[in-house]
């Protein structure tokens, strides 16, 4: 993928395929039999152990054991028995039986409460095709109406893949239950391999009690026999400011993308606010999703007041009981509308906002008197010829107030002084920033705020995000998001997202100025990668293009060929003879006690590091005398590991990076001078 540099603008030439680009392979994996080896077709019938475990529960009974007298064939020495007790809502009012659990991919771990217990072991589902077995289900017993089968992460993630529903008649039944390709947890904390079990997640709140009772065997997880490589997608200008994207469909396209402020007192306008001295909450939109007519008069940027909160939570506009939400949308012809609407006394619901049964009555039209009385909480509109601006929400008292749009044009509302009290601060206030999608369309898309302002309270601040090299963390969280990682900063060195399909494993974004002769692949590392729905994407710094007036963009998939060792005075510098640049600090037997911190990478045959890698390596030295008080071989982690040394010999010294792992990776040595002063 080719991008002409130039002041205005970055043109993209088509018709460059991954497959002919470095490092693009043909990608499959193969079958996977769950153990133990007693529940496969010619397993071991002395291999009977059970690698499962119980995840988490809030209440509820499960059980699995080996059963050596029941399998789906003569060939099969036995089966896994599982049995799970539901007693929903009547044992845990609100919350029945929270029941997970299920079994390892990885053997001989036995039972083991910990998803992590073989981390090492973790696998990529979304290179599989399927998760197979046969299963017996006792339809005596059995009164749950299906059972839900599930893959587990090391961090604790979960995704339901499909379900077995409760069969008519008893027989085993042969299972297989499709794994996309574009399979993820969408946990950037856990990142891909990160599959470690297969199971069942029980959620049943209700009553009466439910019971499943079934067996299984000859679980395998699929191989997928071809696997497409990621493709590339067309580079997109970065928009600098705030982005605030739509980066996940856990929900459809309801997911609530967020940042809120990490004061969250002093910020009500309540007892604050007065003609002389307005309570003003604005801020700046500059990029917002397109493309869609759909997208119109629905997807929304949004701020939410939220009085006395109970937690800082994903969806306080749902959730909490008295809430503020202040919508703005995009209309026909650039232009924009701001919408402020409240609602009191309605936790888990929104029908106050949008005047919705039983809510109908005019807002403010409640005569002190009449019990039950139910008014709408929509209280204004404004609407803007530019979507482009400021938006701001002033206060000059606790109950008027005007929205005023970017093109100047306003609109006053009045909040019922009976309502308005519920918004009086004595339990914190916060103050959230953010947007949803509602479109489908808008998935990926962000809404793009430069700045935002809350004036003439305790708690006033202000932030100007198109200055923020990164999101202010002392001013911000975005812990609430749905997705973290899809909130954030871009800043004014940052010119281009480049994004790519999935699955990627093993993938990163490398770019060169040439694709003739033989051009070099320069990795693309400033910023990291962020999950999407579906995609990857990640940001361009403008140090990172090269020279000239073309970049070309590709997915390399590095293999490490050797190691390197890095000592302090040394950085890595790939495409050179040594893989570094620098001179290694010398090491002072006296002044130090000969301690030296020592690094070590897996690298590929340019020099480049390889993540992902977990090799066991070995470190000796020249200096017979040397040693470490740390473990030796080191377990690289992700590619990486660093060892303290302590030299006992005056003079030059060796140190060597030995992978006992696998020999065919070449050592890598380097030399230190050793001083006695």
């Amino acid at each position: 993928m080719k991008i002409e540099r130039s002041v205005k603008l970055f043109s993209v030439v088509f018709g460059l395929s991954l497959a002919g680009w470095p490092a693009a392979t043909d990608a499959q994996t193969t079958t996977i039999p769950m153990p133990p080896g007693a529940i496969q077709p010619g397993g071991d019938p002395t291999d009977t152990t059970l690698d499962w475990g119980l995840w988490w529960n809030g209440t509820g009974i499960a059980n699995e054991v080996f059963d050596p007298a029941v399998s789906s064939s003569n060939n099969i020495p036995g089966s896994i028995h599982v049995t799970i007790s539901l007693p929903g809502a009547a044992a845990n009012p609100g919350a029945g039986a929270n029941l997970c659990f299920g079994d390892f991919i990885a053997p001989n771990i036995g039972n083991n409460n910990w998803l992590g217990a073989d981390k090492s072991s973790a696998v990529d589902f979304a290179l599989y095709s399927a998760l197979s077995f046969d299963i017996l289900v006792n339809i005596t017993t059995s009164s749950n109406n299906d059972i839900p089968i599930n893959l587990y992460s090391w961090n604790y993630d979960q995704v339901q893949i499909g379900s077995v529903p409760l069969p008519a008649t008893t027989g085993w039944q042969h299972i297989s239950i499709p794994i996309p390709n574009t399979f993820t947890f969408g946990d950037t904390n856990a990142l891909p391999p990160n599959g470690t079990a297969w199971g069942f997640y029980n959620w049943y709140p209700n009553t009466p009690p439910a019971y499943s009772d079934f067996w299984i065997d000859n679980v395998q997880l699929v191989g997928a026999g071809y696997i497409p490589p990621p493709t590339l997608t067309p580079p997109v200008k970065a928009v600098h400011g705030l982005n605030v994207f739509a980066s996940t469909d856990q929900n459809l396209t309801y997911d609530r993308q967020e940042a809120v402020l990490v004061a969250s007192n002093g910020l009500s306008w309540i007892g604050n606010a007065s003609a002389a001295h307005p309570v003003t909450y604005s801020f700046g939109i500059s990029g917002f999703p397109s493309g869609d007519p759909n997208i119109l008069y629905n997807t929304p940027a949004y701020l939410f007041l939220v009085p006395n909160p109970a937690a800082v939570d994903n969806a306080p506009d749902w959730g909490e009981t008295n809430a503020v939400t202040v919508r703005v949308q995009s209309t026909p012809n650039g232009g924009g509308q701001m919408q402020f609407q409240y609602k009191v006394n309605e936790p888990n619901n929104q029908l106050m906002y949008f005047g919705q049964n039983p809510y109908t009555n005019t807002p403010g039209s409640w005569d002190g008197v009449t019990p039950n009385y139910f008014e709408s909480g929509n209280l204004a509109t404004v609407q803007s010829a530019k979507l482009f601006g400021t938006w701001t929400i002033e206060f000059t008292s606790d109950t008027n107030g005007t929205l005023i749009g970017p093109d100047g044009t306003t609109a006053a509302f009045i909040v019922p002084p009976y309502n308005a009290r519920y918004f009086a601060e004595t339990n914190g206030f916060n103050v959230y920033l953010g947007m949803q999608a509602n479109v489908t369309t808008v998935l990926n898309q962000a809404v793009v705020y430069s700045s935002f302002a809350v004036s003439n309270v305790p708690s006033a601040c202000s932030d100007n995000f198109l200055t923020d090299a990164t999101l202010n963390t002392n001013l911000w969280s975005v812990a609430p998001s749905t997705r973290p990682a899809g909130v954030l900063v871009v800043p004014s060195n940052a010119l281009y997202w480049v994004g790519w399909t999935l699955p990627a494993t093993d993938f990163s974004l490398a770019d060169s100025g040439t694709l003739t002769p033989h051009p070099v692949w320069n990795n693309v590392a400033t910023y990291t990668p962020i999950p999407m729905v579906k995609i990857e994407q990640q940001l361009i710094s403008a140090n990172e293009l090269p020279a000239g007036n073309a970049a070309f963009f590709s997915l390399v998939k590095r293999s490490p060929t050797q190691l390197l060792v890095l000592l302090p005075g040394e950085t890595n510098a790939p495409n050179t003879a040594t893989g570094k640049t620098g001179t290694p600090d010398p090491v002072d037997l006296i002044a130090a006690g000969g301690e030296v911190v020592i690094t070590i990478l897996a690298v590929d045959a340019n020099w480049y590091p390889v993540a992902g890698n977990a090799d066991s390596v070995e470190i000796t030295s020249s200096d017979l005398g040397g040693y470490t008080l740390g473990a030796n071989p080191v377990a690289l982690s992700n590619g990486s590991a660093q060892m303290t040394w302590y030299f006992a010999t005056e003079g030059p010294q060796t140190i060597t990076a030995t992978d006992m792992t696998n020999p065919s990776i070449t050592p890598n040595t380097d030399t230190v001078s050793v001083l006695n002063q």
